[in-house]
């Protein structure tokens, strides 16, 4: 939803002087619209009826969906992926994909910057996420603001798992978030998401 109103936004302020921006600017809202329309029906599905949802998208080979969304945005983001890929299950992947939209949100929202580095980092007992930029910081009392990197160490203490987040110097705010594979398989396994 905060690329929707960043994106509407945008267009609204550029419509007159720019409008092929602004059109690039409502394609975004009209796709990222869509995709939030999809998973809130397959989620309100599942509180009506108890049926389980297949989330078509909201994994780590999403991010590339993720990137384009940023750049749309303004932010030129970097992906890297570090150690061996691994199968991971369906609850954590979806965790670290959520964990790196959050992120990627907060840069688009708050970093009041052009550029952002996702690193996924895949280790023998853990996978990390995490999102870097070069921008504001945190300033005095920011990370209390919201619900977003609250749902993050929630999702993340789900699995058992570890987050850190805070101002990087010279200028920047980085969040991380490691989450342990035997965990997830156990977690996943009892049903949890």
């Amino acid at each position: 939803m905060s690329i929707i109103a960043i994106q509407s936004g945008v267009a609204r302020h550029i419509i007159a002087t720019q409008p092929e921006e602004a059109a690039v600017c409502l394609a975004a809202v009209q796709d990222t619209s869509r995709t939030a329309l999809r998973e809130l029906r397959l989620l309100l599905g599942v509180l009506r009826d108890g049926e389980e949802a297949e989330f078509t998208a909201g994994g780590l080979a999403d991010l590339p969906r993720l990137v384009e969304e940023a750049q749309l945005a303004g932010v030129k983001v970097q992906v890297t992926t570090e150690g061996d890929p691994c199968q991971l299950t369906r609850g954590i992947d979806l965790a670290a994909f959520r964990i790196a939209q959050e992120g990627l949100t907060n840069v688009i929202k708050h970093a009041n910057t052009d550029w952002a580095g996702v690193t996924v980092t895949y280790r023998e007992n853990e996978v990390v996420v995490e999102i870097l930029d070069r921008g504001a910081g945190a300033g005095c009392g920011q990370l209390t603001k919201g619900h977003g990197l609250v749902g993050v160490q929630e999702r993340v203490a789900l699995y058992g798992g570890c987050m850190t987040a805070g101002t990087v110097l010279p200028a920047g705010f980085r969040l991380t978030a490691s989450l342990p594979i035997k965990a997830m398989a156990e977690l996943d396994a009892d049903g949890g998401q």
